[in-house]
């Protein structure tokens, strides 16, 4: 079995370290962990103990050897890699799934491959945010859990010396030492990417630049749908924009009503989601696997540092997340998070393009509203959207259309009547109107009347 997905990121030996201390990074340290499913239960992997992923064969070769869980043998490259089902040693019922993959475990110069039903992406814990697990009678096969807050499920993070420890389970010699050191010796840089799938577009991002992953996402209108943006999404009490990740790229758009994950980024001034349609694998290849993209085979070749074949998985698109990150109408959109309470200001806002797509450099993504006639503003020039406060204060400042000041995060607010200010029309109705928090050497903050009827 030669397809493979190499799921680690080019890490430093852990094995001068102790067993157990090299299984348990997150305890002390911000961690990424790849997040695998078997079964209801939620199970991660830290990255440095993570080697790949291979697809899972229809059948084991037989070892003589007797473990519970031990399906017998995969081969991995012309090696014999062991595999386990963990769920034999919880006393689960184990049925054989077409999803199901073999994720390889590098930990103390062993190998060890284990049963999943699935990859659930990527979780980035920060320090002290694992809760650790111990047994006063039993000793446990995972060190501490952690929630994920994409989706509330309980993650339960894997000892892998514990794993490596069970009674009668073979382990495989790890060679990797061998060929670390032949890669270091030619100086080839690895990166890490995690693979994803967008209707048929197959795209690679490196993992470093997504904050992380959520494998379940519901779509909730907004004053910002259109063909980009598809609305938004929560996340930890925020609504952050939900982006059409084909259409943002120019490469089509993603099918209408099907389920999707999402990609979260996080730019100076916001999040953002980028949707998927699946997250497939994460992948650390050799920067020489990473081949020249012609200019005329996307229409935004800027957004795209190469092309990739995975074995097994065909041919990718590897994004570049710098170029992704600068797009001003993305930087835009991520500065619009919102609690829900404050939401309810932008899904007052009617949001348009000025073309039918953003790909174009000449095209600005615009809220549209009611001054007593339809004007807009570029969404670059816009901070955030608010109700107007209830209690700022009133002023006389001698211009007829600064109407007062508020408080904001940390910032002296003038607030700015723009109909008034524009045409010298009549005040909005206070429960109607809305703030556009705007930048000009400093924050100013306009209000405008009742939205425009839908």
């Amino acid at each position: 079995m030669n397809a493979m997905t190499d799921l680690s990121r080019l890490m430093p030996d852990q094995a001068a370290r102790g067993l157990h201390q090299s299984a348990a990074p997150g305890l002390g340290a911000a961690s990424d962990y790849g997040v695998l499913l078997l079964g209801a239960m939620h199970m991660a992997l830290s990255l440095d103990v993570l080697r790949e992923v291979i697809p899972c064969p229809s059948e084991f070769s037989a070892l003589p050897a007797s473990a519970p869980g031990l399906l017998g043998a995969v081969s991995l490259r012309g090696r014999v890699l062991p595999v386990l089902d963990l769920r034999a040693s919880l006393g689960w019922e184990a049925p054989r799934l077409a999803s199901q993959v073999v994720v390889v475990l590098r930990h103390g110069g062993a190998l060890l491959g284990l049963l999943a039903d699935g990859v659930r992406g990527l979780a980035r814990l920060p320090a002290g945010a694992l809760d650790a697990m111990n047994s006063s009678s039993h000793p446990l096969l995972f060190i501490g859990s952690f929630e994920r807050a994409e989706d509330g499920s309980v993650v339960s993070v894997l000892d892998a010396a514990a794993l490596m420890s069970l009674p009668g389970v073979p382990l495989a010699r790890d060679a990797s030492a061998a060929e670390a050191s032949v890669s270091a010796s030619t100086h080839v840089p690895h990166c890490a990417l995690m693979l994803v799938r967008c209707g048929p577009t197959r795209l690679a991002m490196d993992v470093a630049d997504i904050h992380t992953t959520l494998p379940m996402v519901t779509l909730l209108p907004s004053a910002m749908d259109g063909r980009v943006c598809r609305g938004v999404i929560e996340h930890n009490g925020v609504r952050v924009p939900a982006i059409d990740t084909l259409a943002l790229m120019a490469l089509g758009s993603l099918p209408e009503g099907a389920s999707c994950q999402a990609l979260l980024l996080r730019l100076p001034s916001g999040l953002v989601a980028l949707l998927v349609s699946q997250v497939m694998d994460i992948t650390r290849v050799p920067d020489t696997d990473l081949l020249a993209l012609s200019p005329l085979a996307v229409k935004r070749p800027e957004l795209f540092r190469a092309a990739l074949r995975v074995p097994g998985q065909g041919d990718h698109l590897v994004v570049a997340g710098d170029a992704l990150r600068r797009l001003p109408d993305l930087r835009a959109l991520s500065g619009l998070n919102a609690t829900p309470e404050t939401a309810a200001g932008t899904a007052a806002l009617n949001t348009a393009s000025a073309t039918e797509t953003m790909a174009q450099t000449s095209s600005h993504t615009v809220i549209t509203y009611n001054i007593g006639a339809e004007v807009a503003t570029r969404l670059t020039q816009v901070l955030e959207v608010l109700p107007l406060p209830a209690d700022h204060a009133r002023l006389d400042s001698g211009h007829g259309a600064v109407i007062g000041m508020f408080t904001h995060r940390q910032h002296s607010i003038t607030l700015v009547c723009l109909s008034t200010l524009l045409d010298g029309g009549v005040l909005p109705d206070p429960e109607q109107a809305r703030v556009l928090v705007v930048e000009n050497d400093g924050a100013l903050r306009l209000r405008r009347p009742s939205p425009l009827p839908h």
